[in-house]
């Protein structure tokens, strides 16, 4: 039995680490004929509809029921955070900055968390959470300066900006989400909705320059199917299924899967910047965990949400 799991635990982690890791260059390809609110539109729409699908057929939309108006409006809050602006800050930043390195600077996320842990939840910072996020910030500025630190100021400084506050998004619904406890297919489900209705909302106002076509409908279809509804809910049942700690560390493929991907379709030449920075990224990730017992590595709730 115990083999069994494991099998599948390897099963289900497999598929959000092999979809998100085609994500920054999906996004990239998007963005070409599409803007990104109108990407973030019919993605999240698409989203929405598939997890209706299945909370529906496994009887999970039932407890619906048992939530009341303030429960909503908690769940539809978080979502806009963690959906909505995280989504948006990120498409926003891939569109003007090279795939890859947004992808890495999105990566801040992790040291977002420690942060907003610190000053939200009151929990200490100690010496190995301060090691761990100078490591990432430092990631950070490697990828952005490209060795030279006048490039940040004179380069793509609202790149930077955008895939940062992607970064600080997401750390802040990780922390905020902690202490929830909704039914997380519920609440990604009604995040996914809210994101979906502001964004048309806006695209309304403002307009769009996107253009349809089979191609780019098909990436949509993808993005909102596979890289957001399916890899969020293989995510959650490989947590069920499997150790923590196995699965946190397994996933921190992805972003050097995104890496190669971005190289290889997108043609954009991985620079020694990119490696080393997103290593240093990535081991202060790891630092933050070392040591930390199987049940306290990382936070289930916050784990079914994050990456």
């Amino acid at each position: 039995m115990k083999s069994f799991h494991l099998e599948k635990q390897y099963k289900y982690v497999a598929v959000p680490i092999l979809f998100w890791g085609t994500l920054a260059t999906l996004n990239k390809l998007l963005l070409k004929s599409l803007d990104a609110m109108f990407v973030l539109a019919v993605s999240s729409i698409v989203a929405f509809i598939f997890l209706f699908i299945y909370n529906f057929f496994t009887g999970k939309l039932k407890k619906m029921k048992t939530y009341n108006l303030a429960d909503i409006i908690r769940m539809v809050v978080l979502g806009i955070l963690g959906f909505f602006c995280y989504n948006l800050f990120y498409l926003l930043g891939i569109d003007v900055f090279p795939a890859q390195e947004a992808m890495i600077l999105n990566y801040m996320w992790p040291a977002m968390i420690i942060i907003f842990s610190c000053i939200i939840l009151k929990e200490k910072m100690t010496f190995k959470k301060i090691i761990a996020t100078m490591m990432s910030i430092v990631g950070v500025v490697v990828v952005a300066s490209e060795g030279d630190i006048s490039k940040i100021a004179s380069g793509n400084l609202k790149g930077i900006i955008f895939c940062l506050l992607a970064a600080v998004s997401y750390g802040l619904y990780s922390v905020l989400n902690k202490k929830e406890i909704y039914d997380k297919s519920i609440a990604i489900m009604i995040g996914y909705l809210s994101t979906a209705i502001i964004a048309f909302v806006c695209i309304a106002i403002t307009g769009t320059d996107s253009t349809l076509n089979p191609e780019n409908m098909i990436g949509l279809l993808y993005n909102g199917i596979a890289c957001n509804a399916i890899s969020y809910l293989c995510w959650v049942l490989a947590l069920d299924y499997g150790n923590t700690a196995i699965i946190s560390n397994l996933a921190y493929l992805t972003p050097f899967i995104s890496l190669i991907i971005c190289a290889v379709v997108l043609h954009e030449n991985i620079s020694w910047y990119s490696i080393i920075g997103l290593v240093m990224i990535v081991s202060g990730i790891i630092v933050q965990s070392a040591g930390k017992k199987k049940n306290e590595l990382i936070d289930k709730k916050v784990l079914k949400h994050e990456l």
